[in-house]
């Protein structure tokens, strides 16, 4: 039997959770079993998502002592200095869903595959590595039905941070000072701590207004996830984001560090709940295209036409 190792597989971020199920594809086309590789005492119970099937697990040191040549080893970048690379003979597939969480890339892989043009780009320029891209896809399939916009709170706004504490409460403190010059009777509420996958989904369906601060990001699968959740999206596209983000479509969005526009563009956003309401509607639209069945036959395709691993 041929193993497909995930590493971090269970680690409670998003980027894992994509990873494990990129696994089980893989596993299903090469008609082998994916294996969680732990990084840390993660477990299937201990995470933050639903899994459809729970997979056997080994440490980074019994993964170098069993991986076998016919085996193949799936890993994002953040794990490049771990340097597994040179000491793993078999596959190494490489799904490049960041640009912003390692130091030094590990370039002993033989494949790489790019989440959005703009980690494409980055691997190209500062590699040499031509990728090709398949996008992340989003799972609201735990959340509850979300409460009809005009029915959530108007004058709350969700923050979602991520990255720097120091540079984010920055960010906050400035576009939160902005607005409630003109607009006191705004709410901010931060995200609450770790909480199951569903909980935060449901958490972000009850807000008409989702705040993205994050300012690096190979794709940002949150401001999509609340984008399909029917909220209006005001955010750093991050780079990554400009995958499916359209400014005064489907969100209002500008690029780090334009923190005064972003202000801007929530007041606005909060001042014409009519255009508000469109612009939700739209994102509704556009997070539908990135669903489950098309990642896994972009997937398949790709291993059908690109990679001998049969």
């Amino acid at each position: 039997m041929r193993n497909v190792y995930v590493i971090g597989a269970y680690l409670p971020y998003g980027g894992a959770f994509i990873a494990y199920h990129l696994g089980l594809i893989v596993s299903e086309y090469i008609d082998g079993e994916p294996v969680a590789i732990r990084v840390a005492d993660e477990n299937p119970q201990s995470g933050v998502f639903e899994y459809p099937r729970e997979i056997s697990t080994v440490n980074i040191e019994q993964f170098k002592e069993i991986g076998k040549p016919s085996d193949v080893l799936i890993m994002n970048p953040s794990f490049s200095d771990l340097w597994l690379g040179p000491h793993f003979n078999g596959y190494k597939l490489m799904y490049m869903q960041g640009f912003n969480t390692f130091s030094v890339l590990d370039r002993w892989f033989d494949s790489y595959v790019s989440v959005s043009e703009y980690v494409s780009g980055f691997l190209k320029y500062v590699y040499g590595v031509n990728s090709p891209v398949i996008p992340p896809f989003v799972d609201l399939a735990t959340a509850s039905t979300p409460r009809q916009w005009e029915e959530r709170p108007e004058n709350k706004v969700l923050v979602v941070t991520k990255g720097n504490s120091m540079q984010q409460g920055i960010i906050y403190e400035r576009i939160k000072q902005r607005v409630l010059r003109d607009r006191s009777d705004i709410v901010f509420d931060l995200v609450p701590g770790r909480m199951k996958h569903e909980e935060f989904l449901s958490f972000i369906a009850g807000y008409r207004y989702v705040l993205s601060l994050s300012c690096a990001e190979g794709f940002g699968l949150i401001p999509l996830e609340s984008m399909g959740l029917g909220a209006t999206i005001v955010a750093f596209d991050a780079g990554g984001g400009r995958s499916y983000m359209v400014e005064g479509g489907n969100c209002w969005c500008t690029s780090y560090p334009n923190v005064e526009l972003l202000a801007d563009h929530l007041l606005h956003a909060l001042n014409n709940p009519d255009e508000a309401l469109k612009i939700a509607q739209n994102g509704i639209r556009q997070a539908k295209m990135f669903n489950y069945e098309r990642f896994r036959e972009s997937w398949m395709s790709h291993l059908r036409g690109n990679l001998n691993l049969k």
